[in-house]
């Protein structure tokens, strides 16, 4: 019976430490143990039978050689540990991808053909901050999420066994921007006592981003939206973002590949000058900025754009009160169309929602949506204005009716200042300003003539499904 009693007992000791020791893993992306080697392993593997480099991805949970990355996938590598060698137990530090060749080692991480991390064109820069008092283990996503990292720097310098540190992803992470999370210091394993080869073995709890609701819209969680030096597609290790974004077909396009089909396309994002102000625009020349925008062979967006082929997007931006993440079908239909009024939104932030409709021109014509900046990322040194946007967009689906474009053949024609129905047609033509208003409903019968004298300007005519820009 004694023998029983101490059985129970060991057992409920043995159950009482699992419960202890239970990792909170709810709301995060976690890796109990991930092994990454020191400087020296940057492009051959500090492991006989695993993968152990020095580059290491939060999106993956896993390290990376130097030519797996190097101009492939250099977004997705977004810290490096370092081991001083020289003396016994000589300090460990963890850096980000930014920084100098001396201030974050990047020249003694080599690949093949002497290229360094040096010679990143994307280096993410990730932000550290060693803290006490929180139990990685029992830390909640929603705890992590609220960490106040705004004094964080690129560089832990020392790392030790058991350190708990947290960290923010850049805006530029494949593993998506502005994510907290913690860093545990497993171990710490050197070759020799002196040596600067070594593996550092980590645990991991990155705070899922929140969810979004999506069900029921057209939905993108994220594009990259380029500055107008992104419109011919010509960044180095940027080929990839492009600067007109297409409200239709939800993603980007270069100048070169949409310069004729250019209703297709209905807003551009722009850094402007040494402050980097952010600014949405529609597709007209407003603060005279669409000579910027040039094909790969120099050729201007201002001289391809024609009255007719202009998208007058409109904006508004939601209040602080409204969430892009929880927002619905339903409030999303509420916003009244009418209110949804400015070509362009300046300034911009991040953090803004902006619901946009697209202009009655478009191949999105009617199209009303919300999307959301959740960063706003610099790519040059020197120039202020060279950068991208990371967006989210959540539109009402569209129906045939919404995007239905030029029919072959019209049921009518403009002659001068008025337009004639022809082949009989029977129905009510609506006159649209560029922003949408509707500034005349007219029931015709026959081949009746409407005078539009009194207009001036451009406009839509629909009829029906048909619908076409006028220039009266």
């Amino acid at each position: 019976m004694r023998k029983l009693h101490f059985l129970f007992s060991f057992l409920a000791v043995v159950l009482c430490s699992n419960v202890q020791a239970a990792v909170i893993t709810d709301g995060f992306d976690y890796v109990e143990s991930l092994v990454a080697g020191s400087q020296n392993f940057t492009n051959s593997s500090a492991s006989s039978t695993d993968s152990v480099y020095a580059l290491i991805s939060l999106k993956d949970m896993k390290t990376y050689a130097f030519d797996d990355a190097y101009q492939k996938q250099e977004d997705n590598i977004d810290m490096k540990f370092y081991i001083m060698g020289g003396t016994t137990n000589a300090t460990v530090r963890l850096y980000a991808m930014d920084g100098t060749s001396t201030t974050t080692k990047n020249i003694e991480y080599v690949g093949s053909n002497e290229k360094t991390v040096d010679n990143f064109i994307i280096k993410n820069t990730t932000k550290f901050m060693k803290i006490t008092g929180v139990d990685f283990d029992a830390a909640t996503a929603a705890q992590v999420k609220s960490l106040n990292l705004t004094t964080a720097s690129n560089t832990i310098n020392p790392v030790e066994v058991n350190d708990i540190i947290a960290f923010k992803t850049a805006g530029t992470s494949a593993a998506g921007g502005h994510r907290n999370g913690l860093i545990k210091v497993v171990s710490i394993v050197r070759e020799t006592p002196e040596s600067s080869r070594g593996t550092i073995t980590i645990s991991v709890k990155l705070a899922k981003p929140e969810p979004v609701v999506s069900e029921g819209f057209d939905y993108v969680e994220s594009v990259r939206i380029g500055t107008y030096g992104f419109a011919g597609g010509t960044q180095p290790g940027y080929e990839n973002v492009f600067s007109l974004y297409s409200i239709k077909d939800m993603k980007t396009y270069k100048l070169d590949d949409i310069k004729t089909n250019l209703i297709n396309v209905d807003m551009k994002f722009h850094l402007q000058g040494s402050t980097s102000e952010p600014r949405v625009y529609c597709m007209n020349n407003k603060d005279s900025k669409n000579p910027q925008f040039k094909t790969s062979d120099n050729i201007a967006l201002s001289t391809l754009l024609t009255p007719e082929t202009t998208n007058e997007t409109r904006y508004i931006v939601m209040p602080s009160s409204f969430s892009y993440e929880s927002a619905t079908v339903a409030d999303v239909e509420a916003i009244n169309a009418d209110d949804i009024t400015l070509d362009a939104i300046k300034p911009a932030a991040i953090g803004n929602v902006i619901a946009y409709k697209a202009g009655p021109t478009s191949t999105a014509a009617g199209i009303k949506g919300i999307f959301k900046i959740y960063d706003i990322v610099l790519t040059h040194a020197t120039n202020k204005e060279l950068g991208y946007f990371v967006v989210s967009f959540k539109q009402l689906p569209s129906s045939t009716s919404s995007v239905e474009t030029i029919k072959k053949e019209s049921s009518w024609k403009q002659i001068g200042q008025s337009i004639q129905m022809v082949n009989d047609a029977n129905g009510i033509v609506k006159l649209y300003d560029t922003v949408g208003r509707l500034v005349l409903s007219k029931d015709v019968r026959g081949n009746e003539e409407i005078d539009l004298s009194s207009y001036k300007g451009i406009y839509v005519v629909q009829f029906k499904n048909d619908r076409k820009k006028i220039v009266l």
